[in-house]
């Protein structure tokens, strides 16, 4: 189970101004796991405490840590501490947690409405006609419907541990009306934040790009953006390179 929202806000917000004023990150983990009235994060922080002082690196230590945090934001953290900006990564992540937070936890499970609406209006018809036909009638119908609910479940669960299962899962997520736009959104919003933190950092474009898109969770949309790393590597700018990717609406390339 993932770390609450607003505790993961006061989270990240303490421990940005306790590096900005100064504090090792081992000192601002111990006070920022005092602080915060979660015990879950409590028992979090000093777990990473922990390791940090046994010389992880932050990104290593959260990664470690499994499930419980998602993966944008270990990512996030990890081009923080790439490109020298934690403390600024830290304060991003307070105001992302406070406001659009929220939103993003209902996004991953939006896809489930229209799946919901489906089912219930399938049972409740096979339910009417079972009543008004008999049992025997519908029998043929649960059986025809039972395959791609089974394999539909089944794909669900494996997108937890498949690459593959997890790129047809988000796939079939792209196909929903409303989920496409934000699935996309999302996924392009972190690809971008991660690339301003390190931008002027010194690091390469590749490297860059690499590293923003390990923030995307969306397998496809990960997909796409490979496409453009090979013409960075032959010297194309970045918004050339990423032209060639479908998924990318025109005006992030303009900008």
């Amino acid at each position: 189970m993932r770390v609450n929202p607003s505790h993961l806000a006061q989270f990240c917000y303490s421990l940005s101004t306790c590096l900005k004023s100064g504090l090792l990150l081992s000192r601002s983990l111990e006070v920022t796991g005092r602080r915060n009235p979660s015990k879950r994060l409590k028992f979090l922080s000093a777990d990473l405490l922990r390791k940090v002082k046994e010389g992880s690196k932050f990104a290593e230590a959260l990664e470690s840590q499994g499930r419980v945090w998602p993966r944008h934001f270990v990512e996030h953290i990890r081009a923080g501490e790439m490109s020298g900006k934690l403390h600024l990564v830290l304060e991003e992540e307070s105001g992302y947690w406070e406001d659009i937070g929220p939103l993003d936890y209902r996004v991953r499970s939006a896809w489930l409405v229209p799946l919901v609406i489906f089912v219930s209006g399938w049972a409740v018809s096979t339910g009417i006609m079972a009543w008004a036909r008999g049992f025997s009638y519908v029998v043929p119908q649960i059986r025809t419907l039972a395959t791609p609910v089974v394999l539909a479940v089944t794909i669900i669960l494996l997108s937890r541990y498949s690459l593959e299962a997890r790129r047809i899962f988000h796939g079939m997520a792209l196909h929903l009306p409303l989920v496409r736009e934000l699935s996309i959104d999302l996924s392009l919003f972190y690809f971008f934040r991660a690339f301003n933190v390190m931008y002027g950092s010194g690091l390469s474009v590749e490297v860059m790009v690499e590293q923003s898109i390990r923030t995307v969770e969306n397998a496809v949309v990960v997909d796409e953006l490979r496409k453009s790393l090979p013409l960075i590597e032959q010297g194309k700018r970045l918004a050339e390179s990423l032209a060639v990717t479908p998924l990318i609406p025109p005006h992030y390339i303009d900008e």
